[in-house]
């Protein structure tokens, strides 16, 4: 008995100590958008409390020191993206060709093109530091994936929203234009004939642009560097997981793989902060509810037009609820008269902020992270989409009776009516709860899905057990277009035998009849 017992004991710590071997892992995250950090955030800082050597390549200094994670500090080495978007640019990227373009060249070929020659990166390209695995995101950064060649170690793309088509073929998702929206769209996945025509199109852009516009010139500076490295196309074909923030709940059910995790929300807390104090007082105070207004980390909305920002706030002076904006009134264009009703801060905890019950609505640009932070809270909203994949999500919360959506051209006509109508309708509110229970209810929270199948994929050596084996077909056997193209010559080959077998009876028989008729 004492031998089974201590035989059960040995065991168990054989299993644990693999679950908490520590592992040395890098994680690169070139981009300085504070919506692209914020999922790598929560997941490296996770990695290292659960006891692994992190090291974190990032614009993001933390504030203050955790144990196990170190950083090679990119701050300065761009212009920050944080608060200084301002609505002039945004109508610059009013069509997706022109996104497209602008988005593959600052995520692409500019970002490489600054950061590469940097200190940070070139020390670390002459590193002789070894991982065990590589996290990145892979947003148009191709060119980063030259350390995966350089560190010879499994790499795991992260994605911070729905992933694009390029992410999709990392790890063999098919991307199946008739019912799959194409992300800057806001099609639904039941398309009419010409939706799906165009979201074909779309697809086949995304698809050449991309290579074309981005990884083609990423593949100059990596070749540079890197000068054995294979094709980046190659190279991002090798990843052994993708984690995306997303969630069937909120986009819609999609064809994944098993080397792709949806970990939509890893970024929001378990459970909401304490309110500063003052904050919470105004927040408890507001007897009638209030109206959370932000358009997120990048965009300043008090840059939008001052004739539209204007009838936003005179509707706001018409309604008893306290009004809770995110802006800086030093940008405030002169002569904007701010109601009574409303409260500006610079700053403000947005997650902990939706948390509050008395929070009615949210006004918001419908950036991905702050509707997933609403949709959490169960609070219904008002999206005022500008760029990239903000109409697509507002458009889906609009299809799930959550939202409404007001273009900044309507904002005269619209805003006003339909803030009224989310406040005033409980059907809002009740969809708002309906859907965050659906997008909640989870076997775990996705802060600790996506840390499990991170330490998967360091257990198993990559786990190539969980890539198909579509990896290894060409296109054109891929979509079985041998099969077909085979098939169907078997099939015009057999016709035409039938065709000229019949037409040889005919001859026989034709002969046949004229011979007999000499012959009578």
């Amino acid at each position: 008995m004492k031998f089974i017992s201590l035989s059960i004991l040995l065991y168990g710590l054989l299993v644990c100590s693999e679950f908490t071997e520590s592992a040395k892992i890098l994680g690169i995250f070139p981009l300085n958008g504070p919506s692209h950090w914020s999922p790598a955030k929560a997941l490296m800082e996770a990695l290292a409390k659960k006891g692994h050597q992190v090291t974190v390549v990032s614009h993001f200094p933390r504030k203050e020191p955790l144990p196990n994670y170190k950083e090679i500090n990119l701050a300065g080495t761009m212009a920050s993206a944080v608060n200084n978007i301002s609505y002039e640019l945004v109508v610059t990227m009013n069509s997706f060709i022109s996104t497209s373009f602008l988005v593959w060249h600052l995520t692409g070929t500019r970002l490489c093109k600054e950061l590469y020659p940097t200190k940070q990166f070139q020390e670390l390209a002459a590193s002789k530091e070894k991982y065990d695995l590589i996290v990145t995101e892979t947003f148009g950064t191709d060119c980063f994936l030259g350390f995966v060649h350089k560190f010879q170690v499994p790499w795991i793309s992260l994605s911070c929203a729905v992933p694009m088509d390029w992410m999709a073929h990392q790890v063999d998702i098919p991307t199946i234009p008739s019912y799959v929206p194409h992300m800057m769209t806001d099609y639904s996945d039941r398309m009419d004939f010409w939706q799906r025509v165009s979201n074909f199109l779309l697809h086949i852009f995304t698809y050449f642009g991309y290579h074309y516009i981005s990884r083609v010139p990423a593949q100059a500076f990596v070749t540079e560097t890197f000068p054995e490295a294979p094709p980046l196309q190659k190279i991002s074909h090798t990843a052994s997981l993708l984690l995306s923030n997303s969630h069937f709940s909120l986009t819609g059910a999609r064809p994944s793989s098993p080397a792709h995790k949806e970990v939509g929300g890893l970024h929001i807390t378990r459970e909401p902060a304490p309110l500063p104090k003052d904050l919470q007082q105004l927040l408890d105070n507001a007897k009638q509810g209030v109206i959370y207004f932000s358009f997120g980390s990048m965009v300043k909305s008090e840059t939008i037009p001052q004739e539209s920002l204007q009838i936003m706030l005179d509707s706001f002076s018409r309604l008893p609820h306290l009004v809770l904006w995110k802006a800086n009134p030093k940008n405030f264009p002169d002569g904007l008269v701010l109601p009574k009703n409303v409260v500006t801060q610079s700053w403000l905890p947005q997650r902990d902020v939706l948390a509050h019950p008395n929070i009615k609505v949210f006004v918001t640009h419908g950036g991905l992270l702050g509707t997933m932070e609403a949709v959490h809270c169960g609070v219904p909203m008002i999206g005022v989409p500008m760029f990239g994949d903000q109409m697509t999500n507002i458009k889906n919360y609009v299809r799930k009776g959550i939202a409404r959506i007001v273009y900044v051209h309507e904002i005269k006509q619209k805003f006003e009516k339909s803030l009224k109508d989310v406040l005033q309708d409980v059907g809002f509110k009740q969809n708002a709860i309906k859907v965050s229970n659906q997008f909640r209810d989870r076997l775990v929270h996705p802060l600790d899905e996506a840390v499990y199948w991170t330490e998967y994929v360091i257990r198993h050596q990559g786990a190539p057990a969980m890539r198909t084996a579509s990896r290894y077909l060409n296109w054109f056997a891929l979509h079985s277009l041998d099969v077909v193209t085979f098939l169907f010559g078997c099939v015009l080959a057999s016709l035409l035998i039938g065709v000229c077998a019949c037409k040889f009876l005919c001859r026989c028989c034709r002969s046949t009849t004229k011979t007999k008729i000499k012959k009578n």
